[in-house]
């Protein structure tokens, strides 16, 4: 059905149109999703998280401390509806799941028209004759080019503005894949409704049932006209939420019904667009402060070794081993509440007495794989299992 889509859009005059919806197929091959070079973020994000609770758990510094405190201080703001973002669902949406800058759907700009139509023949050859893509190889030869800032291509643009140039080119790609994917779920329609027409008027649905089209094939403004399937591991609470909002737009309720649904959708981003700028600003002060700490370093004295009270001053604190213990307690209230992954990490602790070396060892890892997957995924995970269940005791 797309390429019944592009080829009637070629004869019927629009063969530009045609051409640069057909680059966009492939290049949306090229997303990244995670690293230096990723278009679209895709992240678990939980209520906890835009409430600011897991800010300092992440960042233990008195910063992030006070951008928690920040970031509450927002939720109650923007849920109460006291402030909510000026900027249209669209560009909202698209700065909060997406590293791309917002553009236009065409390529209006010179520029990037010749840089697409190098692109192109680049990935598919001159089109004299047909040609079978392998998407894994074009993926690579396309990486190669960006390594390279598209040093090969001939253009009226300075090298080092050359990824920015591709990063628009993949900005536009996202739209116009999103369209495309609902023009080809709308001829399914008109085809299962007996019409031969794809330009076919859209009073075919109602003004709910093309909002509910809207966001499952790819142009809905609340969801920054980008596509749901291009969105993947963005957690419970996202997922949630569209949710609510397709379900009120299917019930016999009234219409502040989905609307409302559409705000709570919106401040939710809001937030999450304001959680993601302040958990910038909290690992660049991490950062410098690291760098400061290795300026200042300064040789420590040494001490030679003594008895008695200095001797037991220089001990390991007895309240260590009962933070240990506590831990302990802690993994085994709500080790079967985790996901699998950090329940078989938190039992390896559990069965090892606390011993983070054996536990390790069990796993066949090595204690510093172990601690860093402790401290990252398994610590984090398991505070917010225990809040929710002292919450869940409260009731």
């Amino acid at each position: 059905m797309a390429v019944r889509l592009l080829k009637f859009t070629a004869r019927t005059g629009d063969e530009d149109i045609a051409r640069q919806n057909t680059l966009s197929r492939l290049l949306t091959q090229c997303l990244e999703y995670q690293g230096n070079r990723r278009h679209l973020i895709c992240e678990p994000w939980t209520e906890d998280d835009l409430r600011g609770d897991t800010m300092f758990e992440n960042n233990r510094t008195e910063f992030a401390r006070d951008c928690g405190v920040e970031q509450a201080h927002r939720f109650q703001v923007v849920m109460s509806g006291e402030q909510d973002s000026e900027l249209p669902s669209e560009e909202l949406y698209w700065g909060s799941f997406t590293t791309l800058p917002q553009v236009e759907d065409t390529f209006t700009d010179a520029s990037l028209q010749s840089f697409a139509d190098q692109l192109q023949q680049m990935m598919m050859g001159n089109g004299d004759s047909p040609v079978t893509l392998d998407v894994m190889q074009m993926r690579r030869n396309v990486k190669t080019a960006w390594d390279n800032q598209f040093k090969e291509f001939d253009l009226d643009v300075a090298i080092r503005d050359r990824r920015h140039l591709f990063k628009r080119l993949m900005s536009v790609s996202i739209r116009q894949t999103s369209n495309l994917t609902q023009r080809i779920a709308f001829a399914f329609v008109l085809k299962n409704l007996g019409s031969t027409a794809l330009q076919r008027d859209r009073s075919t649905f109602s003004e709910r049932e093309q909002k509910l089209f809207d966001l499952r094939y790819g142009n809905c403004e609340a969801l920054g006209r980008i596509n749901i399937g291009f969105l993947y591991e963005y957690g419970e609470l996202h997922a949630e939420l569209i949710n609510q909002f397709a379900n009120s737009l299917i019930s016999d309720k009234p219409e502040v019904a989905w609307q409302q649904a559409e705000t709570n959708l919106r401040r939710h981003v809001q937030l999450l667009g304001e959680l993601r700028d302040l958990r910038r600003f909290v690992r660049a002060d991490q950062r410098k402060s690291t760098r400061d700490r290795g300026t200042r370093k300064l040789p420590r004295p040494r001490i030679d070794a003594g008895s008695g009270e200095e001797a037991d001053a220089r001990a390991a604190a007895p309240d260590d081993k009962l933070l240990e213990i506590e831990m302990l307690n802690e993994l085994k209230r709500v080790v079967n509440r985790l996901k699998p992954r950090d329940r078989k990490r938190a039992q390896a602790l559990i069965d090892s007495g606390g011993d983070r070396g054996l536990a390790a060892e069990s796993l066949g890892l090595t204690r510093r794989s172990f601690n860093d997957q402790f401290r990252q995924t398994v610590r984090p995970n398991l505070k917010k299992e225990i809040r929710k269940l002292k919450r869940e005791e409260k009731q």
